[in-house]
């Protein structure tokens, strides 16, 4: 009868310490099988936060400053206002190009949606003293730069700290777990250790002992 309850122990515990470590094995590759589209939003989002700090200088370079300044503020202007363009579309409906995800959670499209607001005033003015950067900069578009061009940056900075944060909470959840698993492994084999492998050992051990005696 003991026999058979150790058996049916065993039948348990072996394959409850199989799952576990399954569970274990998944936790760790959930980083690499789920992607790495936070980092790269993360990124894109900073790099919107530069390039437009440098579209800004160049537009007070081209207000402001003598023409021999002018050719190197008017190139900046022509590279760097497409990829702002770009990356942010691919933020809102997805790049391949860039790594970007078509589907971005709903807190992070709300606050894309909120930078619209001070983005597309932005863009507009900056085409269109790059379109008439021969001659001076109306001081509206000027304007509505230096409007805009701060809210902006804001707000893609507190989308990429949101991202920061949310991949740090991601980060905890997953160490909780697995601090919990490996928890529960050690309760596992330490109970089965104690209450059913430790006489199990101990019988093997009498056993080893009876058959030494009788050949003696």
């Amino acid at each position: 009868m003991r026999a058979r309850v150790q058996k049916t122990t065993v039948m348990v515990v072996v394959p409850t310490i199989l799952f576990l470590l399954l569970m274990l094995i998944g936790f760790d590759l959930y980083p690499v099988v789920s992607g790495n589209d936070e980092l790269v939003i993360e990124q894109q989002a900073w790099l919107q936060v530069v390039r437009n700090e440098y579209l800004a200088k160049d537009i007070l370079i081209l207000a402001y400053r003598p023409a021999t300044y002018h050719s190197q503020a008017v190139s900046d202007l022509q590279v760097i206002l497409p990829g702002l363009q770009q990356t942010q579309t691919g933020l809102l409906k997805g790049d391949a190009s860039l790594g970007l995800p078509n589907n971005p959670s709903d807190e992070v499209r709300q606050i894309l949606q909120r930078a619209q607001s001070d983005y597309v005033p932005l863009v507009a003015a900056l085409k269109v003293i790059l379109a008439h950067s021969d001659g001076p900069v109306d001081p509206i578009q000027l304007n509505i730069v230096m409007m805009h061009e701060y809210p902006y940056s804001v707000t893609m900075a507190q989308l990429a700290i949101l991202i920061q944060q949310q991949a740090e909470a991601t980060n905890l959840h997953l160490l909780i777990i697995k601090i919990s698993i490996k928890t529960l492994l050690l309760v596992v084999i330490s109970a089965h250790y104690l209450f059913s492998g430790r006489k199990a050992f101990n019988r093997l051990v009498e056993i080893e002992e009876e058959a030494q005696k009788k050949q003696a």
